[in-house]
């Protein structure tokens, strides 16, 4: 992981933060980053346990082999969803 931060590291970096206006006080950035931190947590557990259904289904046989050329339709097809995806979001920032 990460080397932990010397205090005088961490009050300069509390100071900096505030000193930017982004945040009225050095307790406003430690909740701000604790949420993240729970928000990163939470991504990673959840992460963890769609890796560990993909590992069961390869384990039972449960996957799709691509060719090249099944796999540029799979990326026609994404690229297509992506699309359709970011139409839908603008359309909805767009009646907002």
């Amino acid at each position: 992981m990460n080397a932990p931060l010397s205090p005088q590291e961490r009050e300069e970096m509390l100071r900096r933060k505030v000193e930017s206006g982004l945040y009225r006080s050095e307790d406003e950035v430690i909740d701000s980053a604790l949420r993240l931190l729970d928000e990163r947590d939470t991504y990673l557990e959840e992460l963890k346990e769609k890796v560990q259904v993909g590992i069961e289904q390869i384990a039972n046989g449960q996957y799709v082999e691509y060719t090249s050329e099944t796999l540029h339709e799979l990326f026609d097809e994404i690229e297509e969803e992506g699309l359709k995806r970011m139409e839908a979001r603008r359309d909805t920032a767009e009646s907002e």
